[in-house]
C-alpha cells in the first residue's frame, strides 16, 4: 500500500499497514520555515534557496519535495498563484518588516529577532456601515490565481506517491479575517452588537472564497484527496466565542461553504481550529466537516482517547501525534517519544488519524525532538505492531 493509498484509507476509517505522516501538507501543520532550514543543513540537504511559503504570517513552509521524501510524508500541498492585481511586497526599515494584504491589512514583524508577522492596522475598523459597498474587496475569481495548477497536480501524482491537499482558500478564514479586517476586540463585539454589519460581511467572505474553491475545484477538484479549510475556533479553556453564537452567525456560512464545495469534489474537507473545540464538534460534522485538525492536546476536552471514543467513527483526527506546546520543544527525547506512542494507542486504532504534530514545529525544538519524533512515529505507525 502505497502513501497516497494510506491516507486516503486512513480518511475512510480503514487501517492502513502504516499510518500516514503530515509534515508540509498544510500551513497548519509543517515547519517555520527557519526550523526548516535547520533541519536541512543538519541532514546534509543542500540550502532550499527558492522558499515557498504556505503562511506568510506565520512564515510556514512549503518544503521541497526531497525533504518530504527524506521523512516520508504522505502528503504534498497544490499552492496557488498571487493574483494580477496584487504581489506580496515585502518592505522593512532599520527595525521592522511589514506588509499589506490583498484586504489592506497590514502585517508588521520585528527585523532582525522575529519569527511571526502581527496585526498592525485594520481596514474596516473606521468604516461606517454605509461604506462597506464601498470597500475594495480582493478579487476572488481571478484566474491567474489556479493558472497551471492542474498542471502542477498531474505532474505532482505522476513522479511522487503522496495525497495531494489544496487550500487553503482566500480569505483563509472566515471568523478570522472578520476579525482581522476590524481588530480582534472591535470584531468579537461586533458580531453581538452589530448582527446586521456581521452578516453583510460574513456573507461576502463567503461567497469569496465559495467563487474561489468554484475554480480551484474546476481545475483539480478530480485530482486531491483533501481540501484544506478551518477557522480558529478555540483558546486554551474552550471556545473563542459561544456555541450559540457560532449557530447564529458562523455556521450558516460555513454550512453554505462546505455544500458548494462538495458539489465539485470527492476530496475529504479537513477543518483546522486550534484549541479547545469539543463542545463545537457536533456542529462541525453537523456542516459537512470530515476531518479536523489537530487533536490540540493540551486543550481542555482535547483528550484524544475520548475524542476517539465519541467522534471516532465520523471524524478522522489530524495531527495530534505530539504536543507542540510543551513536549516538543521542552522535554527530553524520551518523553518525546513516549508521548507519540500514548497518542497513536488512542487516536489509530480502526484508522481515521494522520500523524502529525499538534501545530507548526518551532524554530525552538531542538532537532533531536524532530528526530526522536519521527524514529517513534516510525516505530509506532505499524498497525501490525
Amino acid at each position: 500500500m502505497g502513501k497516497r493509498e494510506a491516507l486516503q484509507a486512513a480518511l475512510n476509517h480503514s487501517e492502513p499497514e502504516k499510518i500516514p505522516l503530515d509534515i508540509g501538507g498544510t500551513c497548519c501543520s509543517s515547519l517555520h520555515r527557519l526550523c526548516y532550514q535547520n533541519l536541512r543543513k543538519h541532514w546534509g540537504m543542500p540550502e532550499d534557496t527558492e522558499e515557498e511559503l504556505l503562511s506568510v504570517v506565520m512564515q510556514t513552509i512549503l518544503p521541497k519535495n526531497d525533504f518530504l521524501a527524506k521523512i516520508g510524508a504522505s502528503c504534498s500541498n497544490i499552492p496557488l498563484n498571487e493574483p494580477a492585481r496584487w504581489q506580496l511586497k515585502i518592505e522593512e526599515n532599520e527595525t521592522e518588516k511589514w506588509f499589506v494584504d490583498e484586504f489592506g491589512v497590514m502585517w508588521k514583524m520585528p527585523k532582525d529577532q522575529g519569527l511571526y508577522f502581527d496585526l498592525s492596522s485594520t481596514p474596516l475598523a473606521k468604516i461606517p456601515d454605509e461604506a462597506l459597498p464601498d470597500f475594495s474587496w480582493p478579487d476572488a475569481s481571478d484566474p491567474k490565481r489556479v493558472e497551471g495548477i492542474r498542471d502542477t497536480a498531474e505532474k505532482m501524482l505522476r513522479e511522487h506517491d503522496r495525497a495531494l491537499v489544496a487550500g487553503p482558500s482566500l480569505p483563509p478564514n472566515l471568523l478570522e479575517t472578520f476579525t482581522w479586517l476590524h481588530g480582534f476586540e472591535e470584531g468579537y463585539a461586533t458580531l453581538i452588537t452589530n448582527p446586521k454589519r456581521s452578516h453583510l460581511i460574513l456573507e461576502k467572505l463567503t461567497h469569496m472564497k465559495i467563487a474561489l474553491w468554484n475554480n480551484i475545484l474546476d481545475e483539480v477538484g478530480d485530482l486531491i484527496d483533501v481540501v484544506f479549510e478551518g477557522d480558529d475556533l478555540g483558546g486554551q479553556n474552550g471556545p473563542l466565542i459561544s456555541p450559540d453564537l457560532y449557530r447564529r452567525s458562523i455556521k450558516p456560512w460555513h454550512k453554505e461553504l462546505f455544500t458548494a464545495i462538495k458539489k465539485k469534489t470527492s476530496a475529504k474537507i479537513l477543518f483546522h481550529s486550534c484549541g479547545s473545540i469539543y463542545e463545537l464538534l457536533p456542529d462541525l460534522i453537523d456542516v459537512g466537516v470530515e476531518a479536523i485538525n489537530p487533536v490540540h492536546l493540551r486543550a481542555q476536552n482535547m483528550e484524544p482517547a475520548r475524542l476517539k471514543r465519541e467522534f471516532g467513527d465520523v471524524l478522522t483526527f489530524w495531527g495530534g501525534g505530539c504536543d507542540t506546546q510543551e513536549t516538543l520543544p521542552n522535554g527530553t527525547p524520551q518523553q518525546v517519544k513516549d508521548a507519540v506512542k500514548r497518542s497513536v494507542d488512542d487516536l489509530a486504532p480502526g484508522g481515521g488519524f494522520v500523524f502529525g504534530a499538534v501545530h507548526n514545529i518551532q524554530p525552538d525544538v531542538p532537532i533531536r525532538n524532530i528526530e526522536a519524533m519521527l524514529e517513534a512515529y516510525e516505530t509506532y505507525s505499524t498497525f501490525s505492531i
